[in-house]
This record gives C-alpha cells, sequence and structure tokens, in this order.
C-alpha cells in the first residue's frame, strides 16, 4: 500500500493557495482545499522564529542552481 502525498499549488487564475491530493499522472486535482490564508500565516511565523531573510533557490535549465525569490516579514501588530 502506498501513502498518498499532500501536494501543494497555487491557481494560476485565483492565486490561492490549494492543498490536497492529485491523480497518479500529477496533471489534476482529486480533491483539494483552499489553505492560503493558514499557508501564509505559517509562512510569516516561519520567517519571524528564523530571524533573517528566506532565500529560495531554483535550478536553472542547464542545471545551475540560482537564487528567485527573498522572503521578508515585518510583524506590525500585537494581538490586544
Amino acid at each position: 500500500m502506498t501513502v498518498k502525498q499532500i501536494k501543494v499549488g497555487v491557481s494560476p487564475i485565483t492565486n490561492q493557495i490549494f492543498v490536497g491530493y492529485v491523480n497518479k499522472k500529477g496533471d489534476t486535482w482529486t480533491t483539494k482545499q483552499d489553505a492560503t490564508t493558514e499557508i501564509l500565516f505559517a509562512v510569516a511565523q516561519h520567517a519571524i522564529e528564523f530571524g533573517k531573510p528566506i532565500i529560495l533557490s531554483e535550478e536553472s535549465a542547464c542545471g545551475k542552481f540560482y537564487e528567485k525569490y527573498k522572503i521578508t516579514v515585518e510583524q506590525i501588530g500585537e494581538p490586544k
């Protein structure tokens, strides 16, 4: 028995972040749920605890890695 892996993706139409399962070919969602707010809060909390900008790299077509994104978070308020 194989364990289904949860996938995360961004809708190119709505820009929502979805989590769920895809078919065996990996090209169609079988079930999905909007998790945009939860994921963004988790990334923000992670970045604050990390304490410095997060640099994300990606592999280019020629096999070299390059820095693609820089995530910085600034906390602007405290719960009242």
